[in-house]
């Protein structure tokens, strides 16, 4: 999934919703292959791009629509980010676990990987569909 930006110049709620369910479908989507992964036995091959994934969407897509928030005046931007930080907190903590696995005779990737299936769709169930449509609205009632 390529990194969509939260918004840009365009503030459409209708824009703003499409790109959250193609953030929310794309994540669901890599958990639904590492899960797939799991079932095969395979998931020590895949567990370490997803990890980069999720650094690269906390990188791009958080850091994006929190200078969003901040830019349109979001009165929940500090809860909100706030959640964004233990998101980026938990994906650390499950890179670090990642990094222990690189060690010679180092067994535990399925763990890793039904950790990472967990938290993923906890985020999306909770953040992403809650949260984030939050902001959404928020930007179809102020501006239109």
């Amino acid at each position: 999934m390529q990194m969509t930006k939260c918004l840009d110049t365009d503030i459409r709620p209708d824009k703003c919703i499409l790109a959250r369910e193609r953030i929310k479908n794309g994540l669901l989507r890599r958990m639904d292959t590492l899960r797939h992964a799991i079932k095969e036995s395979s998931c020590k091959h895949m567990i370490h791009g997803i990890i980069v994934f999720l650094e690269e969407y906390i990188k791009v897509h958080l850091s994006e629509e929190e200078r969003a928030m901040r830019h349109y005046g979001y009165p929940s931007y500090f809860p909100h980010k706030e959640k964004h930080e233990r998101f980026a907190a938990g994906t650390l903590a499950l890179k670090e676990e990642l990094l222990e696995l690189r060690a010679p005779g180092a067994r535990g990737a399925y763990e890793l990987s039904v950790k990472t299936v967990h938290m993923v769709v906890d985020w999306v169930n909770d953040h992403v569909t809650k949260d984030d449509k939050e902001f959404c609205w928020f930007l179809g009632h102020r501006f239109f």
